[in-house]
């Protein structure tokens, strides 16, 4: 028979089991609730985050851009004086430190293309008074008077490439100063064509070779995508953006005159060239196109 000493002693057990067992209960409970609640916090911060994101696409690809896009083409001291095209297209490195030093003294951020598609396709903020440098051709004054510069400076630039003038003359880059410039995280390189063709007096087939295959051939030589174009001579057509779109281009530049750039017009982005303007008057071409 049970003694009452060892009935009392069973009652306080299944007394205390029974608590602790509501009390590991309640903890369960509170603890898969606060789970719950949590993991329902988390999924609705996505959400918020998503929807952030997507009015912020929303916003960036319905509306106009004030973003400059100064094209150049020779950084460099032209000692030919019966080359007057060359002269044209050309300021000395001296004048390009100057732009540099005006342009960063009053608040404006050179960024590459891939911001500016970050931008539009995955509503990324861009910095303050946005302004992107484009070099066309790839001549041999990038690397020896452009890189140098650029690298003190520490500012991002375009490279529109013309694969087809590599290792040509003595005027474009040779094939390892192109490798070299690849190397340096501050340029962008970017596709020209192949030849520098003017693409409106090409066939349609032929014109395709020159965008899509000058694509190609860059991602084989640097191994990594190439995601925007450069017109030659800035000439363009509804038929040539189409190839340019379907190549699997992000972007594409012309020469057409102004700043403003939107998502629409991503492949006719207009670009303006500064010349030799420097100080305020630099600051005022700006300001009026």
């Amino acid at each position: 028979m049970r003694t009452r000493f060892q009935y009392q002693a069973n009652t306080q057990f299944i007394f205390l089991a029974t608590i602790t067992l509501l009390v590991l209960g309640s903890a369960f409970l509170i603890f898969n609730h606060f789970n719950r609640f949590n993991s329902a916090t988390k999924m609705l911060s996505i959400s918020l985050d998503h929807l952030g994101q997507t009015l912020a696409i929303y916003e960036h690809q319905s509306k106009t851009l004030k973003l400059p896009i100064l094209v150049y083409h020779y950084i460099e001291v032209v000692t030919d004086t019966r080359d007057t095209i060359r002269q044209s297209l050309s300021i000395t490195p001296s004048t390009f430190e100057s732009q540099l030093l005006i342009l960063l003294a009053h608040g404006y951020h050179p960024i590459k293309l891939s911001q500016l598609t970050d931008y539009f396709e995955k509503g990324v903020s861009l910095p303050e008074n946005p302004i992107i440098l484009s070099f066309d051709d790839g001549y041999r004054d990038f690397y020896s008077d452009v890189l140098p510069i650029i690298s003190h400076f520490h500012i991002p630039v375009v490279l529109y490439m013309t694969n087809g003038f590599l290792d040509s003359t003595h005027n474009y880059l040779t094939m390892q100063q192109f490798l070299d410039i690849n190397q340096n995280n501050l340029v962008e390189i970017a596709s020209h064509s192949i030849n520098h063709p003017n693409l409106n007096a090409l066939s349609l087939d032929a014109a395709r070779e020159e965008i899509a295959g000058s694509k190609l051939a860059l991602e084989k030589i640097l191994n990594k995508k190439i995601e925007h174009y450069s017109y030659p001579y800035g000439s363009y057509s509804n038929d040539l953006i189409k190839i340019v779109r379907e190549a699997g281009f992000k972007t594409a530049s012309t020469t057409d005159l102004g700043i403003g750039q939107s998502y629409p017009n991503r492949y006719k982005l207009k670009r303006i060239r500064p010349g030799s303007l420097t100080g305020h008057a630099l600051l005022q071409f700006l300001q009026q196109n």
